[in-house]
């Protein structure tokens, strides 16, 4: 019998669920469907397989100082026993372990940078405002000497620019069920009244108040939706957003629905008339693109965003929705009202939007830059069966 030469992956998380949409559905679901033996370190309830790719799990800690030192040392000693091919991390809190197997087991490793880091601790609130600059830069440096010989994968357009050395950009774009992530069906459904959604961390900064103040100021017009929040957030904000709820008379209006699973996630997407992304402008968001844009306009869905740059050509570029101040609530309330009086062009812009996703915007494209990356390394030729 000749011996199994099938290349072993092992990705790694110790932050990220274990559902997590780009990690689980769009990379190592489409990897296993590729050819390649998958495995998922990442913390979770019990070892099974999803889609091919085996479930390695990791103890759920909550406190974040205990999971930064427990966890990636667990998660290397999970990950050599596997005897990876490559390893494919995708926390910056798992550096030194990615370093460690690089440098001491001689291990191919990749760095999956999901965010612009050092720009997203510019708005992280447990950081001391004064520190947060200081912090940003040692956050830099840390990663230039221990990401040395490892292979770079960026999720955002703009990150390859803050880098001396070749990168490669895997952009987080939704996917149809060509590439082992599937999705509840794609048709748009009719409700009997306005239905605005969205989808994604719940907090102030990612625009939970300006949801609320929209809710007051369309009930106060009198005009008849309904509103879902769908997202992880703390037991402070959700105390907070309860108490504005109450306030302002919405129990009828507003649903804080929590973290749901991605399907489920979606089909209140696909009941949408309107996709909320009205997330602050802080450094991070002005910078990288809300993926959740492009998961409203694969369902047809009207985007009313956030006024930031590199969204632009997404949104208005396409004509799949208004953008707007987020910080301006008469402005936010102006332009969500025209969008739900304009009902023909509502059905313009989700057309618009999808044909966007369907032609450029899509994970198929962006899952052949990850094959092509594994290749580099790997050598052979890897390509998914159409």
């Amino acid at each position: 019998m000749k011996p199994d030469t099938t290349p072993r992956i092992c990705h790694i998380s110790t932050v990220h669920p274990d559902n997590d949409v780009r990690i689980l559905y769009r990379e190592c679901s489409g990897l296993a469907e590729a050819g390649y033996k998958i495995c998922l370190i990442i913390p979770s309830d019990s070892k099974r397989q999803i889609n091919n790719v085996e479930i390695l799990p990791l103890p759920h800690i909550k406190n974040r100082l205990f999971r930064m030192m427990i966890l990636p040392w667990l998660a290397c000693w999970k990950a050599l026993r596997f005897s990876p091919s490559l390893c494919h991390y995708h926390d910056p809190e798992l550096m030194p372990m990615g370093f460690v197997l690089r440098w001491v087991f001689q291990k191919k490793v990749v760095y999956d940078i999901h965010e612009a880091v050092h720009r997203q601790i510019m708005s992280k609130a447990w950081i001391p405002r004064s520190m947060r600059s200081f912090a940003a830069t040692l956050y830099r440096l840390t990663e230039r000497v221990l990401t040395v010989g490892q292979v770079l994968i960026v999720a955002n357009e703009k990150s390859v620019d803050d880098y001396q050395r070749r990168v490669y950009r895997v952009q987080n774009y939704p996917c149809f069920a060509a590439s082992g992530q599937s999705t509840v069906a794609m048709e748009k459904i009719e409700n009997s009244k306005p239905l605005l959604v969205y989808v994604g961390g719940v907090s102030e900064i990612r625009g939970s108040f300006v949801y609320l103040d929209l809710a007051a100021d369309l009930a106060a017009a009198g005009l008849n939706f309904e509103m879902a929040l769908i997202g992880q957030y703390d037991a402070s904000i959700g105390n907070q957003m309860r108490t504005r709820i109450d306030e302002n008379h919405l129990h009828d209006k507003v649903r804080i629905l929590g973290r749901l699973a991605f399907p489920e996630a979606m089909a209140y997407v696909r009941r949408a008339d309107i996709g909320l992304c009205l997330l602050l402008p802080v450094p991070n968001y002005k910078f990288c693109l809300a993926t959740k844009i492009l998961e409203y306009m694969m369902f047809r869905v009207p985007v009313l965003a956030s006024d930031f740059d590199v969204w632009r050509k997404y949104v208005t570029g396409e004509d799949a929705g208004r953008m707007v101040d987020p910080c301006d609530r008469t402005a936010v309330f102006e332009a969500c009202r025209a969008m739900l009086e304009d009902t023909s062009m509502l059905k313009r812009m989700g057309e618009n939007g999808n044909r966007a996703i369907r032609k450029k915007y899509n994970w198929d494209n962006e899952f052949q830059v990850l094959l092509r990356c594994y290749e580099d390394i790997l050598g052979g030729k890897k390509s998914i069966s159409k």
